[in-house]
Protein backbone atom coordinates (compact mmCIF):
# COMPACT_ATOMS: atom_id res chain seq x y z
CA UNK A 1 0.00 0.00 0.00
CA UNK A 2 1.78 3.38 -0.99
CA UNK A 3 0.37 7.07 0.06
CA UNK A 4 0.21 9.39 -2.86
CA UNK A 5 1.21 12.77 -2.18
CA UNK A 6 -1.05 15.83 -1.94
CA UNK A 7 -0.85 19.45 -1.09
CA UNK A 8 -3.62 18.71 1.05
CA UNK A 9 -1.00 17.36 3.47
CA UNK A 10 0.97 20.22 3.54
CA UNK A 11 -0.99 21.81 6.80
CA UNK A 12 -0.47 18.69 8.40
CA UNK A 13 3.17 18.51 7.48
CA UNK A 14 3.58 22.05 9.03
CA UNK A 15 1.28 21.21 12.14
CA UNK A 16 3.34 18.66 12.62
CA UNK A 17 6.93 19.56 12.10
CA UNK A 18 5.79 22.98 14.59
CA UNK A 19 4.96 20.47 17.27
CA UNK A 20 8.24 18.21 16.80
CA UNK A 21 10.40 21.26 17.29
CA UNK A 22 8.42 22.43 20.35
CA UNK A 23 8.55 19.24 22.16
CA UNK A 24 12.38 19.36 21.21
CA UNK A 25 12.71 22.65 22.89
CA UNK A 26 10.71 21.39 25.71
CA UNK A 27 13.29 17.93 26.57
CA UNK A 28 16.24 20.53 25.67
CA UNK A 29 15.41 23.00 28.12
CA UNK A 30 14.01 20.83 31.19
CA UNK A 31 10.68 21.86 30.56
CA UNK A 32 7.52 23.82 29.14
CA UNK A 33 8.56 27.54 30.82
CA UNK A 34 12.47 26.48 29.91
CA UNK A 35 10.55 25.96 26.00
CA UNK A 36 9.24 29.11 26.49
CA UNK A 37 12.07 31.03 27.94
CA UNK A 38 14.66 29.48 25.64
CA UNK A 39 16.70 28.78 28.41
CA UNK A 40 16.79 26.54 31.10
CA UNK A 41 15.64 27.57 34.95
CA UNK A 42 18.62 27.40 37.40
CA UNK A 43 16.60 28.84 40.05
CA UNK A 44 13.12 30.75 40.80
CA UNK A 45 14.68 33.88 42.88
CA UNK A 46 11.34 34.82 44.21
CA UNK A 47 8.19 36.04 43.21
CA UNK A 48 5.67 39.49 43.75
CA UNK A 49 2.32 39.15 43.73
CA UNK A 50 0.99 42.57 41.96
CA UNK A 51 -2.09 44.19 42.95
CA UNK A 52 -5.06 43.44 41.13
CA UNK A 53 -8.81 42.91 41.19
CA UNK A 54 -10.45 40.77 43.53
CA UNK A 55 -11.59 37.86 40.84
CA UNK A 56 -7.81 37.84 38.82
CA UNK A 57 -4.39 37.32 40.27
CA UNK A 58 -1.54 38.61 38.79
CA UNK A 59 2.12 37.03 40.47
CA UNK A 60 5.60 38.10 38.41
CA UNK A 61 8.60 35.36 39.12
CA UNK A 62 11.83 36.38 38.92
CA UNK A 63 14.34 33.42 37.71
CA UNK A 64 17.82 32.80 37.11
CA UNK A 65 18.26 31.06 33.26
CA UNK A 66 21.32 29.15 32.07
CA UNK A 67 22.37 30.54 28.73
CA UNK A 68 24.90 29.20 26.37
CA UNK A 69 28.79 28.89 27.28
CA UNK A 70 27.77 29.30 31.50
CA UNK A 71 25.93 32.70 30.77
CA UNK A 72 23.27 33.94 32.99
CA UNK A 73 20.49 35.74 31.98
CA UNK A 74 17.10 36.77 33.73
CA UNK A 75 13.94 35.59 33.25
CA UNK A 76 10.86 37.26 34.75
CA UNK A 77 7.71 35.24 34.04
CA UNK A 78 4.41 36.88 34.35
CA UNK A 79 1.48 35.28 34.79
CA UNK A 80 -2.22 36.25 34.99
CA UNK A 81 -4.97 33.89 36.54
CA UNK A 82 -8.72 34.56 36.65
CA UNK A 83 -12.11 32.25 36.56
CA UNK A 84 -11.80 29.87 33.54
CA UNK A 85 -8.35 32.10 32.24
CA UNK A 86 -4.74 31.52 32.75
CA UNK A 87 -2.33 33.29 30.46
CA UNK A 88 1.59 33.44 31.01
CA UNK A 89 4.22 35.90 29.29
CA UNK A 90 7.84 35.17 29.52
CA UNK A 91 10.35 38.00 29.06
CA UNK A 92 13.83 37.55 29.21
CA UNK A 93 16.74 39.72 29.59
CA UNK A 94 20.32 40.37 29.46
CA UNK A 95 22.33 41.38 32.78
CA UNK A 96 22.47 44.77 30.96
CA UNK A 97 18.80 44.99 30.42
CA UNK A 98 17.84 43.43 34.27
CA UNK A 99 20.42 46.43 35.55
CA UNK A 100 18.04 48.76 33.32
CA UNK A 101 14.94 47.39 35.00
CA UNK A 102 16.14 47.99 38.47
CA UNK A 103 17.13 51.45 38.16
CA UNK A 104 13.73 51.98 36.22
CA UNK A 105 12.05 50.56 38.92
CA UNK A 106 14.43 52.65 41.77
CA UNK A 107 13.70 55.84 39.75
CA UNK A 108 9.78 55.12 39.93
CA UNK A 109 9.86 54.57 43.64
CA UNK A 110 11.67 57.34 44.77
CA UNK A 111 10.11 59.41 42.56
CA UNK A 112 12.34 60.54 39.94
CA UNK A 113 11.13 61.02 35.92
CA UNK A 114 14.24 60.04 34.78
CA UNK A 115 16.80 57.25 35.88
CA UNK A 116 20.79 58.05 35.78
CA UNK A 117 22.72 56.30 33.05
Amino acid sequence: MSVQWSPEYIPLLLIGAVAVFFLWRTVKYGGFKGALFGARIARTVGEVDTTGGRFSRTVLKVHVLEGGAGSKDVGIEVTSRAAMSYHMMPLSLSITGANELIRSLQAAVDGRSEFPQ
